[in-house]
C-alpha cells in the first residue's frame, strides 16, 4: 500500500516524525471498527518509531510502545463516547 512505500522512502528524521503523527491520527480517529487497518497502522507506527530510534527495537521497548499506542486508542474512544 501507499503507506508502506512511503515509510520505506522516508530518511529524514523530521519527515519520520511527521509520518508518525499522521499514522497516529489515522489510528486514533479513522480506524474505528476496522481491525485490519488498526493492526496495519499500529505496526507502521512501531516500525517508524524504531526507524527513528533504533533503541526501541528490543522486545521490552516494543511492549512499552504497544501500550502507549493502545492508550491513545482508548483516549479516542472516550472522546468519541463523550461527544455522542
Amino acid at each position: 500500500s501507499y503507506l508502506t512505500e512511503l515509510s520505506e522512502l522516508i530518511d529524514i528524521n523530521s519527515l519520520t516524525n511527521s509520518s508518525i503523527v499522521k499514522l497516529t491520527f489515522y489510528y486514533v480517529f479513522k480506524a474505528h471498527n476496522k481491525p485490519n487497518f488498526e493492526q496495519f497502522l499500529k505496526e507502521q507506527i512501531k516500525l517508524q518509531n524504531v526507524k527513528l530510534n533504533p533503541e526501541l527495537g528490543s522486545r521490552e521497548k516494543m511492549l512499552e510502545l504497544d501500550q502507549k499506542i493502545s492508550e491513545k486508542k482508548k483516549l479516542s474512544l472516550i472522546i468519541q463516547q463523550r461527544d455522542n
